[in-house]
């Protein structure tokens, strides 16, 4: 199943082959705090961590959450910083 481009998965064994689903909104990536070295972002489940650097070009990221799990991932500014927190 796919929603504006996007391959959505649904656990198939809780509901009968013929239902349909419709997807009503996306969530939003939402910038939660930033300062001089980091960004800490809400990322939504469906968007790869890779895809926050699209929006964020001059940052790093400090790790990774899996495609469809959402919740808090940060970025950083400068690599000595990137360094220090790793």
């Amino acid at each position: 199943m796919y929603a504006s481009g996007v391959k959505v998965k649904v656990a198939r064994n809780s509901y009968d082959t013929d239902t349909n689903f419709k997807v009503t909104q996306i969530q939003k990536i939402i910038k939660i705090f930033e300062d001089d070295n980091l960004i800490a972002i809400n990322k939504p489940n469906s968007i790869n961590s890779e895809e926050l650097l699209k929006k964020y070009p001059d940052t790093a990221l400090l790790h990774r959450l899996d495609r469809d799990t959402s919740g808090l991932i940060l970025l950083t500014k400068n690599e000595d910083f990137r360094a220090k927190a790793i």
